[in-house]
């Protein structure tokens, strides 16, 4: 028998041993992926913060009612 045909033979009977005693494996990949897909569903949904940078006309985020930059720019 041709060596490579003869690896391809003991590998189909490793597979199938593997089957036989791990009849569950494949339902238990199958949630696996439903959870983490579901995980990565919620995780897309959030979306970054944004930070808004304050421009120096603007008025002082502080509440002073001054310009950004004679308030706290100056710090």
């Amino acid at each position: 028998m041709d060596p490579g045909k003869k690896g391809h033979a003991l590998l189909g009977q490793l597979w199938d041993a593997y089957r036989q005693r791990h009849t569950d494996h494949i339902a238990r990949l199958s949630q696996r992926y439903q959870t983490m897909k579901s995980v990565g569903e919620r995780i897309a949904v959030k979306q970054p913060a944004v930070s808004h940078k304050v421009g120096r006309n603007e008025p002082c985020p502080c509440g002073s009612g001054k310009k950004y930059k004679k308030c706290c720019a100056t710090v």
